[in-house]
C-alpha cells in the first residue's frame, strides 16, 4: 500500500501560518547573525555551530518549565544525547 503524502505551503506574505520557525528566525537572527562580521564560510560555520549548541542545549526553554535542555533531562535522569539524535 502506497503512503500518501499532501505538502501544505505557507502562502507568499503569510509568515503567521508558521509562527514557530518565524519566532525561531527572528531569534537566529538577532541572536547570531545580526552579532557577527564573518570573515570566511568556515568562520560562519563555527560561529553557527557554537550558537546552535548554546540554543539547543544551554538556553532555558519554556515548554521545558524553563529550565535548559541538559538540566531537564537530569531531572528526568535521561541522557542529553538521547535528546538531540
Amino acid at each position: 500500500m502506497a503512503d500518501i503524502s499532501v505538502l501544505f505551503f505557507i502562502e507568499p506574505g503569510e509568515p503567521t501560518q508558521n509562527g514557530q520557525i518565524e519566532s525561531f528566525n527572528g531569534r537566529f537572527r538577532a541572536e547570531c547573525l545580526d552579532q557577527e562580521w564573518f570573515t570566511s564560510l568556515s568562520h560562519a560555520r563555527d560561529i553557527i555551530e557554537a550558537w546552535r549548541t548554546k540554543y539547543n542545549t544551554l538556553r532555558s526553554h519554556s515548554s521545558l518549565g524553563y529550565l535548559p535542555p541538559n538540566l531537564w533531562a537530569l531531572k528526568l535522569d535521561l541522557s542529553p544525547n538521547l535528546l538531540y539524535c
